[in-house]
């Protein structure tokens, strides 16, 4: 649970340099208000406008009061409020004051990176599980979940040996935006190519399989494994020598 809140709390924030935001986002993702995000080169900003009324956005914005403390109630509302001025509606624009925009969603995006030409938004989302989501211009989003990342071998094994290995430690994007690298918190790495979701790269059953031999769980459910196949083999082996006896007898 404690690695679920705070990489939450991290991807909500989207405090990394490399990805200039507007201040809205420091809620997008998180709360229930509009937000906007810039691309690194500054070119681009993706705009994701919620549903819900101005004043029920406010009211929810001010509801957060301080807490957590990067939250500033009165930049947060003045935010909403230009976003809605500004924008008539979700999509990905030029950041020089252009409002028509260049794509839209078709629905509301939790937050997200614009690609340095505008054409990607790379998105993450936390709830349970962490998985990432990719649009490319209006074709419609792409999903790809931590199952599917790890593969669900490797996840199986890291939840009987109760390791690391299951939770998001970070994620990078190449300069060129066709892969992105997710770092789990074992140490593990998945390489995944952004145009088609694909894996490249994945280690996460070498790392699975150590832990599984180097923790007391794990090194018991193998002792349980062998002896329940080594019964299976000799009650196997007993069952075929009687019907061998019984051939013979015949």
């Amino acid at each position: 649970m404690y690695h679920r809140v705070r990489w939450g709390i991290v991807l909500a924030l989207l405090a990394c340099p490399a990805f200039p935001t507007h201040a809205g986002l420091s809620g997008g993702g998180w709360y229930e208000w509009s937000a906007s995000s810039t691309s690194e080169n500054g070119e681009y900003v993706f705009v994701s406008l919620h549903p819900n009324p101005i004043d029920e956005q406010v009211a929810r914005i001010r509801s957060c009061g301080n807490d957590p403390p990067y939250l500033i109630v009165e930049d947060e509302v003045d935010e909403v409020q230009r976003l809605y001025d500004t924008y008539p509606c979700s999509g990905m624009y030029r950041n020089d004051g252009s409002t028509t925009p260049l794509w839209t969603t078709g629905g509301r995006i939790y937050g997200g990176i614009p690609s340095p030409n505008g054409r990607m938004l790379f998105s993450s989302s936390f709830n349970y599980f962490f998985s990432i989501s990719v649009c490319d211009g209006p074709t419609p989003k792409r999903t790809l979940t931590d199952l599917d990342m790890i593969g669900y071998v490797p996840f199986a094994l890291n939840t009987i040996a109760n390791s690391p290995g299951r939770y998001m430690e970070d994620y990078q994007l190449d300069a060129n935006w066709q892969h992105a690298k997710v770092i789990w918190d074992n140490g593990s790495t998945t390489t995944v190519r952004l145009d088609d979701f694909a894996i490249v790269q994945s280690n996460t059953l070498g790392y699975s399989l150590y832990h599984l031999f180097t923790t007391v769980r794990g090194l018991l459910f193998v002792l349980v494994v062998c002896f329940v196949t080594s019964m299976l083999g000799y009650l196997l082996t007993i069952l075929v020598m009687r019907v061998r006896k019984v051939d013979d007898r015949r």
